[in-house]
């Protein structure tokens, strides 16, 4: 069994974060259900952030979640997206909201 079959094989059923941009912004959250083919995808289902409620499922190319992390439980994700993540997201929204009326100040 090759490396990347043997990782792909530990995170079926764990949760995860994904992200965006260089400040790991927490893109999407969810958990893997399997793979296809010789492990070249897997399987996820994304949760929504405001209900938690299942949103749907994807299909995404192996090499893509190396940069995922990866939790244990759904408990522990949310732990760590409440006091890890949600501050990074916070800082980068209050940073756009002060950008987006800085250009509207010289608009007017």
């Amino acid at each position: 069994m090759s490396s990347d079959a043997e990782k792909a094989m530990s995170i079926v059923g764990m949760w995860f974060h994904s992200f965006d941009g260089e400040h790991k912004l927490v893109k999407s959250q969810g958990q893997v259900l399997g793979y296809i083919g010789d492990y070249d995808y897997v399987i996820v289902k994304l949760y929504e952030w405001i209900t938690g409620g299942p949103s749907c499922i994807r299909i995404v190319p192996f090499p893509e979640v190396v940069n995922w992390d990866f939790y244990e439980s759904n408990e522990e994700m949310k732990n760590v997206f409440e006091t890890i993540y949600a501050h990074r997201l916070m800082n980068e929204y209050e940073k756009m909201e002060r950008q987006f009326k800085k250009e509207n100040e010289k608009h007017d």
